[in-house]
């Protein structure tokens, strides 16, 4: 009887040597899940600032289009007095060009008058 006692006993250390290996695994394994779910908050953590900087980002994509559209129609507004000022040079150069024909005629005109008269009032006899 003593030898089932011990045997008994045996088994039993054995089974509480067993338990408390499972014991230590579920603490490990415990500790372990805990940092899994403070690195998994970290993430979400991360995953939040994340998507505030994606709507800022967003934000400022958008106020870039609205200037970029602010942009275009004073473009469109510089173009349109280019061409207005490209109409006024034009006129510009066609009146020049009038007036300095006028000038060549008006000259030629009074060297030709200043020359007959010259000739005629020199040739008198």
């Amino acid at each position: 009887m003593e030898t089932r006692l011990i045997e008994v006993d045996n088994r039993l250390t054995t089974v509480d040597n067993r338990l408390t290996t499972v014991e230590t695994r579920l603490t490990t394994t415990e500790t372990r899940l805990i940092e899994v779910d403070n690195r998994l908050k970290v993430i979400e953590n991360g995953q939040a600032e994340i998507k505030a900087d994606v709507k800022n980002l967003q934000k400022d994509t958008t106020d870039l289009k609205i200037e970029l559209t602010e942009v275009k129609g004073d473009i469109k507004t510089l173009d349109s007095k280019f061409d207005d000022m490209n109409k006024r040079l034009e006129k510009v150069e066609g009146t020049q060009k009038n007036q300095i024909w006028t000038l060549i005629t008006v000259l030629s005109g009074s060297l030709l008058a200043v020359g007959f008269r010259s000739f005629f009032i020199n040739n008198n006899p």
